[in-house]
């Protein structure tokens, strides 16, 4: 099994991870689908992911990459125009390079193990005796044994390609070994019997059983039909359209509907996403006379946002919930986790509580771990060395400042403690040109969700053609190649500038590397 590299910080942020074992889902509004998801929320903020099931994953609208183990997924990627790479794990290659000599291997097709011979892996395979099986042996049975020598060649003892199921016995005077390959025109098997003991993991691909001089006997598989990697390897799937903006353009209150602001009704929320293209709003949420929890000025029986998230899987919402009573503000996110569960707990993952106060943070910690928090800064009155260092210590993803109060000291302080920067109250055009190079979003009343769309996306272009004339100018004065640089995430003007700078004044290629490597 390959090591599970996105624990080691390989994957993108808000990317998708679809875990090596199916994890078994509990039902929608169970305590073990509570804690399931809680699980699912703490993964985020500590890894920066999303764990997913291939399931759940809609591959058409998809505009993130997804990482994964099972190979088996690989051609419901590719018929969708994904981009498969390896990100860390062997091909049967290397791994057969990669023996030590005097190892005795033998490998046992089932289904079809030939799909992906081609190219030079072909070649080297070909070189140590693999010679019967190419890409034209579809869904044939396939054998081969042999012996590793010093250096990348094999003694082949035996080998064999047939529509026909294959059989091989041998007794080299150490083992008595026994091999069945039944590919899907036959029987579709694999059976690797050494003394009596099955080895073979009787997986589609290639089944392989190593036993060295001098140790254990231990098996893989390739599923060659799919990839040439080891099974449990690591892949990344990316779409044709990778999202190319994190921007947040936020509806304060679900919008207007019919001139009136803050109505924080159902049909707004509603109407906002359909028609206006929002994704993202705010909502005031509210205790009744009788202890349950609604949206402001939304009587309708039961809580409407759950009805709303659920028909809309590309929404959330910035919840504000908040009360000077602890005990209240208790019962109002009891309540709220409470109302989740008709609709699936998972919802939770794309609600984004509002925080006031650092004591609010604690009270909600205590009830669910949201993934994500908001945290206004301008509501509090500690100085903001403590807000930073809150924010910081408890990886707050967001933080939200007035725009009347926003200031670009207060925004790099934000961002070196971690967080993105929201600013609410952005009602102009203007002010909105204003902020864009230098906040991760905005939240208003009254502008268009395309006008800030297309506002956000201009600027983005114009980065995007400074980031790559940069990565140009660098290959071409120093020969450094700029592939795998994660640059400069931050969406600040000085901050490129400063870059820029640096870059354009840098006088060696091991000057450029240490930049780029604190850019990673």
């Amino acid at each position: 099994m390959a090591p599970n590299s996105v624990d080691n910080g390989l994957a993108e942020l808000e990317s998708l991870y679809i875990p090596p074992v199916p994890l078994n889902r509990p039902g929608a509004g169970g305590s073990e689908s509570l804690a399931y998801t809680a699980y699912r929320a703490q993964i985020y903020r500590r890894r920066g992911y999303w764990i997913q099931s291939f399931g759940q994953i809609d591959l058409e609208s998809n505009d993130r990459p997804i990482y994964f183990h099972h190979s088996g997924h690989i051609p419901y990627f590719e018929q969708r125009g994904y981009g498969i790479a390896l990100i860390q794990g062997r091909t049967i290659d290397a791994f057969l390079a990669g023996i030590p000599a005097g190892a005795l291997v033998l490998v046992a097709v089932k289904d079809d193990g030939s799909q992906r011979l081609s190219g030079e892996a072909s070649s080297r395979l070909a070189d140590m005796g693999i010679a019967q099986l190419d890409r034209s042996k579809l869904r044939q049975s396939y054998l081969w044994a042999a012996r590793k020598l010093e250096g990348a060649g094999y003694e082949v003892l035996h080998e064999a390609c047939s529509a026909e199921e294959l059989r091989w016995r041998i007794d080299d005077g150490a083992r008595q070994i026994e091999l069945v390959s039944g590919g899907a025109l036959s029987s579709n098997r694999s059976k690797i019997e050494i003394d009596g003991v099955e080895f073979s993991r009787n997986r589609r691909g290639w089944n392989v059983v190593v036993c060295p001089p001098d140790g254990a006997c231990i098996s893989t598989s390739f599923d060659v039909f799919a990839t040439l990697a080891e099974e449990g390897s690591l892949y990344r799937a990316a779409p044709q359209r990778l999202a190319t903006s994190a921007f947040r353009a936020i509806y304060h209150a679900g919008g207007q509907l019919n001139g009136i602001k803050n109505s924080n009704a159902l049909e707004v929320f509603e109407q906002s996403y359909s028609i206006g293209g929002f994704r993202t709003f705010t909502a005031d949420i509210e205790l009744t006379a009788d202890e349950e929890v609604v949206l402001r000025h939304d009587w309708q029986p039961g809580f409407a946002l759950f009805g709303f998230l659920a028909r809309y899987p590309d929404a959330y919402v910035i919840a504000n919930i908040n009360s000077a009573d602890r005990r209240r503000l208790k019962m109002m996110f009891d309540k709220l986790i409470s109302a989740a569960a008709p609709f699936g707990f998972s919802l939770l993952l794309r609600v984004i509580p509002q925080l006031q106060s650092i004591e609010m943070h604690r009270i909600v910690e205590s009830i669910f771990p949201f993934p994500r928090y908001v945290y206004i800064l301008d509501a509090t009155p500690n100085t903001i060395e403590a807000e930073t260092a809150f924010v910081r210590e408890n990886k707050i993803a967001f933080v939200a400042v007035r725009s009347d109060q926003y200031t670009e000291e207060t925004g790099a302080r934000i961002r070196e403690a971690g967080a993105r920067v929201l600013v609410h109250g952005v009602n102009d055009m203007k002010l909105l040109r204003d902020l864009a190079g230098s906040v991760h979003g905005i939240s208003t009343d009254s502008l268009a969700a395309g006008d800030i769309h297309a506002e956000i996306a201009g600027r983005e272009a114009a980065q995007q053609a400074r980031r790559a004339a940069l990565s140009r100018f660098v290959q071409i004065r120093f020969g450094v190649d700029t592939a795998g640089c994660r640059w400069l995430e931050s969406p600040n003007q000085e901050d490129w500038a400063e870059l820029e700078e640096r870059i354009y004044r840098a006088e060696s290629a091991d000057e450029i590397r240490s930049l780029l490597k604190s850019l990673k």
